[in-house]
């Protein structure tokens, strides 16, 4: 949970970025994100996040990130063995860090050390580990020096500060310093009250301001919430006529039919052809409307709960088109309140039908984590991705399943956070698509739906 928050925050702070007209700190999220992915071993992603962050920093010429950026796909590269990619880009970020006189050098020299002994060059090994110490020793007296230097300066400047302070003191004569003070004094006072007053008003001014928002965001989320809620009772209604009334007469047709079939004679046989298509039709009929009600209303989700409804939606994916399914529940042994369990179920099936109809998939993980009153669920594939600006401009279905996602999250009072990228021009393989939405459960959990 930690590093799914870790990687959301980093991804906001990308998006931030994105809309700002100054990136010269892009470079940043995009390393921390590799460094997380490497951790994750999840190899491509991080060798594409420290790319990005290559490119950013060298884009703004920003030196001291360039080499960050080295550092890291070389950490990349040791970890996964590939010691001829490690060797150039310690290489690259040693000379970097020498070039710019940073004490961070030590690092990518003694890394190089260890990618020599795992290749077997012991000589050259040996020769990073002197450069190593004495580098070290080095910036560590230069560095103490300094300090020293410092605090010597700071002293001397204070001595010789209070000495001047006391000889003023001492020529000064009382009656000056007491009309000094006096006149300080009420400058004073009337300074803190000006301070005072000014604060009391902005302060008032940003609470009423504050809850006017509240109030005009508690509206918007009653107004969605009832909308939705309604529409949920409709569904609900239309399932029950369909399964009670319609469903019901097909069956009795159905019946008869199976009736007058059993009574037909052998004269009757010439007949049997279109008997037969219009009982097909029938039973597609019947078929159809149970499925209709099925997804209007589960009756799995209704009598067994979210978690039992969801593992109904991997058994009947998986393995189509080679698609693997994975469901992690993480704490979601009690029941979340009606309203909310009907919703996630909803978001997370338009989540996985996107995936089945367009994502050209092989993998799908769905996880839902429970952390006291906070719900966050997650939705990752590693299909071909999409341009998330394209498809929401979009006036097509694609670009309303992609409002109506938003809508139903805003409803539940959550936010919604989507990364994905397709394919690119320049040979940048896609990543997949990763759909994250997190919720309070505090405002529902005293609402029965």
């Amino acid at each position: 949970n930690d590093v799914i928050m870790a990687i959301s925050m980093y991804r906001e702070a990308l998006d931030r970025y994105a809309e700002s007209a100054n990136r010269r700190g892009i470079s940043a999220p995009y390393y921390n994100l590799g460094t997380v992915y490497a951790s994750l071993s999840q190899w491509n992603k991080s060798k594409g996040f420290f790319q990005q962050s290559l490119y950013w920093a060298s884009h703004h010429q920003n030196h001291e990130r360039v080499a960050q950026a080295y550092n890291g796909m070389a950490s990349l590269a040791f970890q996964r063995n590939q010691m001829d990619s490690a060797l150039y880009y310690y290489e690259q970020s040693t000379a970097m860090y020498d070039s710019l006189g940073s004490a961070e050098v030590v690092h990518p020299i003694f890394n190089l050390a260890l990618v020599h002994e795992k290749m077997g060059n012991s000589s050259t090994a040996l020769e990073y580990r002197k450069r190593y110490e004495q580098t070290y020793q080095r910036i560590y007296s230069a560095t103490q020096d300094a300090q020293y230097n410092l605090l010597e300066r700071d002293f001397s400047n204070a001595k010789e500060g209070y000495r001047r302070n006391l000889e003023q003191d001492e020529l000064q004569d009382q009656q000056t310093r007491n009309r000094t003070f006096l006149i300080f004094s009420v400058l004073l006072a009337l300074l803190v009250v000006g301070v005072v007053l000014a604060w009391n008003y902005r302060r008032s001014a940003r609470l009423a301001k504050g809850e006017a928002e509240v109030l005009r965001q508690k509206a918007e989320l009653a107004q969605a919430k009832a909308k939705i809620q309604g529409e949920e009772q409709t569904k609900k209604r239309i399932a029950r006529d369909i399964h009670d009334e319609l469903g019901n007469i097909l069956t009795l047709i159905r019946v008869h039919f199976e009736a007058v079939e059993q009574s037909m004679n052998q004269q009757q046989q010439t007949q049997v052809h279109h008997y037969q298509e219009a009982f097909n039709l029938l039973g597609r009929a019947l078929d159809f409307s149970r499925n209709i009600a099925e997804e209007l209303d589960p009756v799995t989700l209704r009598s067994l709960g979210l978690i039992p409804a969801l593992k109904s939606i991997q058994n009947s994916l998986q393995g189509v088109n080679g698609l693997q399914v994975q469901l992690i529940p993480i704490h979601m042994a009690e029941p979340l309140p009606g309203f909310v369990e009907r919703m996630v179920y909803q978001l997370i099936q338009e989540m996985v039908g996107n995936v089945v109809k367009h994502a050209q998939a092989t993998s799908l993980t769905i996880q839902l984590v429970r952390h006291q009153d906070d719900l966050s669920i997650s939705v990752e594939d590693n299909g071909v991705g999409f341009d998330l600006e394209a498809v929401a401009r979009r006036k097509g279905r694609q670009g309303m399943g992609l409002t109506n996602l938003r809508s139903r999250v805003d409803a539940l009072g959550g936010t919604l956070t989507i990364d994905s990228r397709p394919a690119s021009t320049d040979g940048m393989a896609a990543s997949g698509t990763s759909i994250m939405i997190d919720i309070s459960l505090t405002q529902h959990l005293d609402k029965h739906a």
